[in-house]
């Protein structure tokens, strides 16, 4: 007999070690019989309904087992652990040890507002408006007032730029509008020279694109000229601007970035 997995998790071992240590068929389903001989177990009135009562019972009989556990009658990971920590310790075994996952970066508060500043201005590829409902009306009326507040003054921009379509713009209205880094310039000359002196921003040392977190600037320069911007959001997903003159961002999968072994300068800035 091999020892519980202390995940969490009521999956079909857990049911069925549950069933052995009842006394009952083990099928892996939880009916009103197996429910019925739990009750019984534990002290329950024996109707065959698993409620709050019946999972208040439970958490009893497991703090009298050692157990450290909230007696509010809710049936959720930590009672469903403790619940495998005795049925283990009823049938004499240790479950094995579990490999340390490797813990995912919180990102930031002002991550976090970079992330939805730029999925509010953006919109996902391949997606109609019949079936994605935008958080705040549509996009481009979205874009178009965090544009304005952004950058009041675009008069004598050129075309491109002034409706918001360029990269640089999409970018910096993402992080002025969301109140991250009010001074982030247009034009990726700009924000190469900026970005290095940045109150708000740093360079961060993503080794590989494995490293990136939600709310980080992706930014390179081709080797034969040209270059790009993008706002990663995680999942392997990156908001950019809309490349048909569109007045909103367009939000698609990271694999259509250059690789970094494709530019000069391949740089990944992350908020404060």
């Amino acid at each position: 007999m091999k020892a519980l997995s202390v995940d969490g998790k009521f999956g079909p071992n857990t049911k069925k070690r549950m069933q052995k240590w009842l006394g009952v068929s083990q099928d892996g389903k939880i009916g009103k019989n197996t429910i019925k001989h739990l009750q019984k177990r534990v002290g329950a009135s024996q109707d065959g309904k698993w409620g709050p009562n019946t999972t208040k019972r439970l958490q009893r009989f497991l703090n009298g087992k050692g157990a450290h556990i909230s007696v509010d009658g809710k049936f959720g990971p930590k009672t469903i652990k403790a619940l495998q920590t005795y049925l283990n310790q009823y049938y004499g075994l240790n479950p094995q040890p579990q490999p340390t996952p490797t813990p995912t970066p919180t990102p930031s508060t002002n991550a976090q507002k970079i992330v939805a500043m730029a999925q509010a201005c953006a919109w996902p590829e391949g997606t109609s408006s019949s079936k994605y409902k935008y958080p705040n009306g549509k996009p481009t009326a979205a874009y178009k007032e965090a544009l304005n507040k952004a950058y009041p003054n675009r008069s004598k921009w050129s075309d491109r730029p002034k409706k918001g379509v360029s990269c640089d713009v999409f970018v910096g209205t993402v992080l002025r509008a969301s109140g991250v880094d009010p001074k982030w310039p247009r034009g990726l000359d700009g924000v190469r020279k900026y970005a290095a002196s940045s109150l708000y921003m740093y360079l961060a040392q993503c080794k590989s694109t494995k490293n990136l977190q939600p709310g980080d600037v992706i930014f390179y320069l081709k080797k034969g000229g040209g270059g790009h911007i993008a706002i990663y959001l995680g999942n392997g997903k990156i908001a950019n601007a809309h490349y048909v003159g569109k007045t909103y961002g367009r939000i698609q999968n990271f694999s259509t970035l250059r690789k970094p072994s494709e530019c000069k300068i391949y740089n990944v800035y992350r908020a404060k």
